[in-house]
């Protein structure tokens, strides 16, 4: 029963931080490509489309829940992504951050004067612990990814598409081994 309670709650604040970017791209009229929560997907739904719907609209975005339980992501397109101003872009890579602080916030306010149940006193904590996870500034990560724009806006140069990719894979495999591998061995 507890795994099922975890499982839940980090579907909520998955979801309520990969939302974050959504919005803060929606914002500036980006389109999102697709917000997936957790990986390996096994539900997939996009949103019946015409050919008179706009390339911007939200009904073109396709919404994901995979199998693992391992974060998520939003996708961009890379166009209008890449043509933000740094500052933007950084707005969206902290945005998810964001939205776990206001959620933990929120929620810990509601304990304190009306008391909340124990399932939603647990979403709250864990949204708090996902914005902290994120705000480590190792890429893929929103921190990694955040450090990156501030690079952009110091240096006015953005780093090169081969240097991120060697940034993620390198994050990933330290993310798997500090939050996956580490703790099943200890």
């Amino acid at each position: 029963m507890e795994t099922l309670i975890w499982i839940a709650s980090l579907v909520i604040v998955v979801f309520i931080h990969e939302f974050g970017h959504y919005a803060a791209a929606r914002l500036w009229r980006v389109r999102v490509k697709e917000v997936q929560v957790f990986f390996f997907p096994i539900i997939k739904y996009t949103p019946d489309v015409t050919p008179s719907t706009p390339l911007n609209s939200w009904r073109r975005t396709r919404w994901v829940l995979g199998l693992l339980p391992f974060g998520g992501v939003t996708l961009f397109d890379p166009y209008q992504y890449g043509a933000l101003q740094p500052f933007k872009r950084l707005v969206i890579s902290l945005a998810g951050i964001a939205f776990n602080i206001a959620t933990w916030i929120v929620i810990m306010l509601l304990d304190v004067t009306v008391g909340v149940s124990p399932f939603i006193y647990y979403v709250g904590m864990v949204s708090g612990y996902l914005a902290l996870l994120n705000v480590i500034p190792v890429y893929p990560l929103d921190g990694g990814a955040a450090l990156l724009e501030l690079y952009e806006m110091i240096t006015g140069r953005q780093p090169s598409a081969q240097f991120r990719q060697v940034l993620a894979g390198i994050g990933t495999v330290l993310i798997i081994l500090f939050f996956w591998i580490i703790p099943l061995l200890g």
